[in-house]
């Protein structure tokens, strides 16, 4: 889930206060982002995600921090 106004930290308390153990990975907006409200030049920026893909791979590197650890529950927040 991405930063809110510190309500991700409250939602992981929680959880861990009713025992369970949480990873959080944070669905951020990374630089470059055309889709960002703020963004210039947006054409150059989706040829920039087309070819690069940095979404895919920051995805891909904070999987890979947590491949060998099982879950009973996903939740996931947008």
């Amino acid at each position: 889930m991405p930063e809110f106004y510190g309500i991700e930290k409250k939602i992981k308390s929680a959880l861990e206060e009713s025992g369970n153990e949480v990873v959080w990975i944070e669905n951020k907006l990374l630089p470059f982002d055309y889709k960002s409200p703020n963004s210039k030049l947006k054409f150059l920026r989706k040829i920039y995600y087309f070819f690069f893909s940095p979404r895919v791979r920051y995805i891909k590197r904070e999987l890979h921090k947590i491949e060998n650890l099982k879950f009973d529950i996903l939740y996931s927040i947008n």
